[in-house]
């Protein structure tokens, strides 16, 4: 948050997003999502929203105005901040990362990914949600749709990269025979 202004009256334990083009700080507090807006020399703040559940994370893609949120119940929306319209994508979701990456990358894809009980899913923003499943302790996933890129990092703090599309995430339990013929 260089050269930017910070409210004095914020509890950096809450979830928070800079908008760095902008040059706003969204931020979560009591049920209610806030807008730090800067203006010149001095922060404007406006309550935007009231929700029913609480956030645990959020994050913003200000080029299309939308905004990702992870309840505490976890649950992961889509917030389009233009329309206002709220939109539940997963139910279940222990983890979801938005990339900046994806934002930036070869196809300008927009995308999220995210982690379920044994399901590693992706969502890009124009499609839909897929979901592979796994049997791994995976904490974080995120995959670079332009370079095809898997990342995970597991429980036990190891951390995967793979490339290619065609990917089982599994811990085989049994060893496999193939007959000769």
């Amino acid at each position: 948050m260089e050269n930017m202004l910070e409210p004095y009256n914020i509890n950096r334990m809450f979830p928070m997003i800079v908008d760095m083009v902008n040059r706003d700080i969204h931020y979560y507090s009591d049920d209610t999502l806030s807008v730090y807006i800067h203006n010149r020399y001095k922060l404007n703040k406006r309550e935007k929203y009231k929700f029913g559940f609480n956030i645990s994370s959020m994050e913003i893609d200000h080029y299309l105005d939308l905004m990702l949120i992870l309840d505490t119940k976890n649950n992961l929306f889509a917030l389009c901040l233009k329309t206002n319209f709220l939109k539940l994508l997963s139910r279940n979701v222990t983890d979801f990362q938005y990339s900046h990456h994806n934002l930036y990358g070869l196809n300008k894809t927009r995308s999220a990914s995210f982690t379920k009980p044994s399901q590693l899913c992706f969502y890009r923003f124009d499609s839909h949600i897929e979901c592979l499943k796994t049997d791994l302790a995976v904490k974080k996933f995120v995959y670079y749709v332009d370079y095809k890129y898997f990342v995970l990092l597991l429980k036990n703090q190891t951390l995967i990269v793979y490339e290619g599309r065609d990917i089982i995430f599994r811990v085989k339990k049994q060893a496999c025979l193939d007959a000769i013929k």
